[in-house]
């Protein structure tokens, strides 16, 4: 396989059309069915020539083995796709052949097939039938070389066929390499399997006498994942006719490089920015210390030692889980709660103990579903917690239910599903079968199913799934603002006891910021995140206070409602705002050219280039002069800092337009360049609001 045309560098490409030329009229609207068949590869170095039918040995860094291919072709996904179906020996399925006679190199030929890259082809190998073999002398100069085959097998060799003539069956495939690759699978009676790489252990697992379960094409629910071979029969029918008889291809040699833009240089100079000197006196320095000491402590993401106000809870979660690992059976736990009220941190806490007391007798996964690409990633997660190794989606289910319907004794398992609206799918499939393995007697599988919504089983999900969350249904209610404050007092308890009670959280603070959240969620980290942003104020407001107003202080510094309340309003205030706030001067100035240019033109949508020629102009008459006697002083020009040259370019805002579209600041039309359109999808009261506040933009906020 060859992703691009680069990758197929130091290979040609021909094709025999010979036959084509004296088609019938049916035949010929086969035309492009047969082309690829005829299709064949040359590598430059040694003249090694591979087509539909010869064997090779492939090497990568995982395996080393023989395949047959069968099938070349120009992918839509790729540039070219070379699949094979790969051999096992007779060595690897030493405990499978009891009573055969077997020779030293005989190969048994699988339906499991894989897409091969050219740069892992290593030779061309010959395999014969057994008469040919029989007749030819098997020495030191041949045994690397030739190879018989009279068999096929599954994935493992536990269904081996009888004996065939490999060449009958060798012609076969050159004939029709669809219907070569579907009688070997029926024979067989092979399950879909498709890539090898993807199951690294596929060709050790007879060696190591590891049993993978097949998987069944009569399941309940199918992956909503397309097939590989579903995938491929939709590449059938893709190509063209060669025009020429025997045309052949040189991979072209010159590179083709892209124009990237970069981020301007800038003067290796320092400006002269004011920053605040560490020049406190004692007294300060202590401070700082407890003012970080506090938010570090207020901090959602803190360790504690204990979790208050969730003892009820805590408990049931704890002797459930207990009795489910002790007694070694599978069980659903479903958990609900709005965001906030220690759910996921209860559980965790709940594993922690039970690993200290029982040590390692279980095991413990975390599946979160935003973290997931798909629903269906959750199997792949899970397989490889349990078999130590990748697998695709669709193979790890039917891997995964073997494993678990299995009467083989487990070690317990025990897997936090987070988010789990996010896991849904359209039939509901991955939810069903995490839910359902616990059920069988020997999964030793349990699941805690954590969601924001109580009803969620009963409002999204079909009573057969909803059934199999069993009777076990635990409920984490907001905290009332009694809770939420004794959840803040604990945070800082321990500074309190080691500032002695130098920095103070007043209490009408603590409960203002409790009722104000509990009023709202009983989200804990919101009132968390209240005091800590509170504490931010107070410490500014504390640096911004002289040396005589800090002895007047007396060494104590409290937190009052007022910063409270200010922290409050920060946390209301429109997200626009705190983000405009938050920008930096690149994209600001930006906006501020589109705003002048909405007020010349009276007109809301306007080109790029406009935008930009209006920006330039304002340079030009020497606005933003607190930033340019900031830059001379250092002898440095405005737009040279600002734009990377002496002229306001392009590529300069390539970011910058990502930036403002990605947060819904702008929208853009189509991606023409100066062309572009540009319009606000924000308010102009917004951004003219934020900037008047600007040192540094007021001037221009006209």
């Amino acid at each position: 396989m060859a992703s691009t045309a680069r990758q197929f560098k130091g290979w040609q490409y021909y094709f025999d059309v010979e036959s084509q030329n004296q088609d019938t009229p049916r035949r010929r609207s086969r035309r492009n069915d047969s082309l690829n068949d005829s299709l064949t590869l040359k590598r430059n170095s040694d003249g090694l020539e591979i087509e539909i039918g010869t064997v090779v040995e492939v090497q990568n860094s995982k395996f080393r083995d023989f395949a047959l291919i069968h099938d070349i072709r120009f992918g839509t996904d790729v540039y070219l796709e070379v699949r094979a179906m790969w051999f096992l020996r007779a060595t690897d399925l030493s405990s499978r052949l009891e009573g055969r006679q077997v020779e030293k190199n005989e190969l048994f030929l699988t339906s499991v097939t894989d897409r091969i890259k050219l740069k892992d082809i290593l030779r061309k190998v010959k395999v014969v039938s057994k008469l040919e073999y029989d007749a030819i002398e098997i020495d030191d100069s041949n045994i690397n070389e030739l190879f018989l085959c009279r068999y096929c097998c599954d994935h493992d060799g536990s269904n081996i066929t009888d004996s065939f003539e490999w060449d009958q069956f060798h012609n076969l495939l050159k004939k029709n390499p669809e219907q070569f690759y579907h009688n070997v699978k029926n024979l067989t009676g092979s399950a879909t399997i498709k890539s090898l790489t993807a199951q690294s252990n596929l060709l050790s697992s007879s060696r190591k006498a590891r049993k993978y379960a097949e998987l069944s094409s009569e399941s309940e629910f199918e992956d909503e994942e397309e097939s590989d071979d579903e995938k491929y029969n939709r590449k059938l029918n893709k190509t063209g006719t060669p025009r020429s008889k025997r045309v052949l291809y040189s991979t072209p040699t010159s590179e083709r490089y892209y124009n990237i833009p970069s981020f301007p240089q800038v003067s290796s100079k320092k400006l002269n920015l004011e920053v605040l000197k560490d020049d406190e006196d004692e007294q300060a320095k202590p401070m700082a210390k407890l003012f970080s000491s506090a938010k570090k402590r207020l901090h959602t993401g803190a360790h504690l030692n204990t979790l208050p106000c969730r003892d009820e809870q805590f408990e049931q979660l704890y002797t459930s889980v207990e009795v489910a690992i002790g007694n070694n059976t599978g069980m659903c736990l479903y958990v609900s709660g709005t965001p906030g009220t220690g759910k996921t941190v209860t559980i965790r806490e709940v594993i922690k103990q039970l690993a200290e007391k029982h040590g390692s007798i279980f095991d413990y996964l975390e599946i979160n579903g935003l973290k997931l690409l798909t629903p269906q990633a959750a199997y792949e997660v899970l397989f490889t917690k349990i078999f130590g190794q990748r697998s695709k989606s669709g193979q790890a289910v039917g891997l995964l239910e073997e494993h678990f319907n299995s009467s083989k004794k487990k070690k317990p398992l025990v897997v936090l599903m987070d988010e789990l609206d996010q896991i849904l799918t359209k039939n509901q499939s991955v939810l069903y079968n995490f839910f359902n393995w616990p059920s069988y007697s020997s999964s030793s599988l349990i699941v805690i199913a954590v969601a924001n919504t109580m009803d969620l089983p009963e409002r999204l999900l079909t009573n057969k799934i909803s059934s199999r969350l069993g009777m076990i249904r635990l409920q984490f209610p907001g905290y009332n603002f009694s809770q939420l404050a004794e959840i803040i007092k604990h945070r800082l308890e321990s500074i309190g006891k080691l500032n002695s009670d130098k920095l103070v959280i007043n209490s009408g603070a603590i409960e203002f910021a409790s009722r104000k959240v509990a009023s709202v969620s009983g989200d804990a980290r919101r009132a968390l995140s209240i005091c800590l942003r509170a504490v931010e104020i107070a410490e500014k407001e504390f640096i911004k206070k002289t040396e005589q107003e800090k002895a007047e202080l007396g060494g104590i510094f409290t937190v009052q409602i007022a910063h409270i309340i200010k922290s409050v309003n920060e946390s209301t205030s429109s997200t626009v705002t705190s983000y405009l706030n938050c920008s930096p001067f690149h994209l600001r100035l930006f906006l501020v050219g589109v705003l002048a240019r909405i007020r010349r033109t009276g007109v809301s949508e306007n080109t790029l280039g406009s935008i930009i020629d209006e920006l330039q102009n304002m340079v030009k008459v020497n606005h933003f002069q607190k930033v340019r006697e900031s830059l001379e002083r250092e002898n440095l020009q405005f737009t040279r800092v600002i734009f990377g040259g002496l002229k306001t370019r392009m590529q300069s805002f390539d970011f910058i337009l990502q930036e403002l579209v990605e947060n819904g600041i702008i929208l853009k039309n189509g991606n023409l360049g100066r062309s572009s359109l540009i319009k606000l999808n924000i308010e102009e009261d917004e951004i003219t609001t934020v900037f008047k506040k600007d040192d540094t933009l007021k001037e221009v906020m006209y």
